[in-house]
């Protein structure tokens, strides 16, 4: 899946940003997860922050759904003519004014439905592995499990919530929200695609803790749950529709405001560039 859209395929964001941000060689956290070396206390903590990413994320869902022109216009039922084969009958008309709106409503549910089973899920385990979902910040440093720290955002968590708000607000056009909800996603997938090959390039080499005959620093989370949970085909194709969703509805803002494709793309890409550095800068150092 390629990185960018068609209609936002010219994004000024230089390639070697797009890999650093995402790739295990450039994060101790991301490459210990790769070697199945990540300590629990580390995974803990970060996903203790991601629980609180996952919380302003369904905020922003709601900020987007907000923007929706609501109540969608029905679909009218238009009939055949008459021929000698075929009696009439109906089809449903295909205006992509009509079709669009649809299309982003259930784009946005599915994004609400599927980051409700993500908090299930990593409930689900945490129970299984002893992880702490209330687990500070700083435990991410830490060999053991940290006591007597305050549980709450890190730095890079506020600021993607500020982001989130930012994206959602009233001055922030759809078409720039779901870039957005589609730069996050790309992300995320990118990660833990290129974490799940380094595990099996690591694992091939005889370097990681299986392939030495021991166990994962984290008990196995990582390998067993997490990573093929987010590396799944489903996630795949939920990130490639957002990707068509974010091309069609970029299309239709330029056919109606009159708006140059460059100039469309010159507001979009400041939130990309800037999902792509906070991505970068969310893993903890450990």
């Amino acid at each position: 899946m390629a990185p960018l859209t068609t209609t936002l395929q010219c994004l000024p964001l230089p390639p070697p940003t797009f890999t650093t941000a995402t790739s295990p060689a450039h994060h101790p956290f991301l490459s210990a997860a790769a070697t199945g070396t990540l300590p629990k206390p580390a995974l803990s903590a970060w996903l203790a922050q991601d629980r609180l990413y996952i919380h302003a994320y369904i905020r922003f869902i709601g900020l987007l759904l907000a923007k929706l022109e609501l109540p969608i216009p029905h679909q009218q039922q238009q009939p055949y003519p008459e021929s000698p084969t075929t009696n009439t009958t109906t089809t449903t008309t295909t205006d992509k004014s009509t079709r669009l709106p649809t299309q982003t409503l259930q784009t946005l549910t599915a994004a609400l439905n599927n980051i409700t089973r993500e908090l299930d899920f990593f409930i689900t385990v945490a129970d299984l592995y002893g992880l702490d979902l209330n687990a500070p910040f700083s435990a991410a440093t830490a060999s053991t499990t940290t006591t007597g720290t305050e549980f709450a955002a890190s730095p890079i968590t506020t600021a993607y919530t500020d982001l989130f708000i930012s994206a959602g607000s009233a001055g922030t056009s759809l078409l720039e929200g779901l870039v957005v909800l589609w730069a996050t996603e790309v992300c995320y997938l990118t990660v833990w695609r290129n974490v799940r090959d380094e595990m099996a390039a690591a694992g091939a080499k005889g370097i990681t803790a299986t392939a030495t005959g021991g166990a994962d620093a984290d008990g196995g989370a990582l390998r067993e749950k997490l990573i093929p949970n987010w590396t799944c085909p489903e996630f795949e194709e939920f990130v490639e529709g957002i990707t068509r969703l974010v091309d069609a509805v970029a299309e239709s803002e330029i056919r109606k405001t009159g708006q140059t494709e460059e100039e469309v793309v010159k507001r979009c890409a400041r939130w990309w560039r800037q999902v792509v550095w906070l991505e970068g800068q969310f893993w903890p150092q450990i």
